[in-house]
């Protein structure tokens, strides 16, 4: 059997976008021009303003579901789950 790495995923955020499964790291971008959040969920809420990243390094274990706000913005994701 031969071993197969996770390939990444990505999602674009102009609007409202959850990632409901857990996933092992992400990386957050936004590109536009104004802030958006993201939410972790248990008031665990972060806003990212335009031009700015964030990296959720692999800690072991995996990150729940989490909403991503990029209203009247661009929020990149790019994650493994």
């Amino acid at each position: 059997m031969q071993y197969s790495p996770a390939q990444p995923e990505v999602l674009i955020a102009t609007g409202i976008v959850n990632i409901s499964d857990f996933y092992s790291w992400a990386t957050f971008i936004n590109s536009g021009a104004v802030a958006g959040t993201i939410d972790f969920g248990a008031g665990n809420v972060v806003l990212l303003g335009s031009g700015e990243s964030l990296t959720m390094p692999y800690l072991g274990r995996p990150y729940g579901a989490t909403v991503i706000d990029g209203t009247g913005t661009t929020i990149k994701i790019i994650y493994v789950r």
